[in-house]
């Protein structure tokens, strides 16, 4: 019995980790120069279909993207989904989110960013365990950062599962 229940799981747990390679564009005014900006994140070397604890390799992704001249624009390296946050801070510019998920595909880490003065600024990194077998939907990826009253908020967990919101401090 415990061998069916091995198999399955890594089944499970694979199958989410590979749900990170696709492509991911999003378009938006990212640099606040009133035109539209494309980020575009691409898989450049495919995983293996083992997860890494069992040996496997992560994919390899690069980014693409309209903006010029940011010089930090690399750490966008990791294969994940794109979502354009909407111009959260007020400053008539976009800020928006990389999703990434741990190799065993059971952790969903978010990284919020601006660009300012030319360069990428983390906002905020929220992350949650959605559980074995749970769907992570583009809606609970849109609704962990938003803004509300003027204000940016984020909706993060603990290892236990237990959701907090927490106030984001802008510089």
């Amino acid at each position: 019995m415990k061998k069916i229940f091995f198999v399955c799981s890594v089944f499970v747990i694979n199958s989410l980790s590979f749900a990170q390679t696709k492509p991911s564009s999003i378009k938006g005014d990212f640099d606040g120069n009133k035109t539209k900006d494309k980020i575009s994140i691409y898989e450049s070397k495919p995983g293996t279909e083992l997860p890494a604890q069992l040996g496997g390799e992560s994919p390899e992704c690069n980014v693409k993207t309209t903006l010029k001249n940011i010089k930090n624009i690399s750490l966008l390296k990791e294969c994940g989904q794109l979502i354009n946050e909407g111009d959260l801070d007020g400053n008539g510019s976009d800020e928006f989110s990389l999703v990434t998920w741990s190799p065993n595909g059971t952790q969903v880490n978010m990284n919020t960013y601006k660009i300012q003065k030319g360069k990428l600024v983390l906002i905020c990194s929220p992350q949650f365990e959605p559980g074995i077998g749970t769907d992570v939907t583009n809606k609970m990826l849109n609704d962990r950062v938003y803004k509300k009253n003027g204000r940016i908020y984020y909706i993060d967990s603990d290892h236990a599962g237990i959701l907090k919101t927490k106030q984001v401090k802008i510089k």
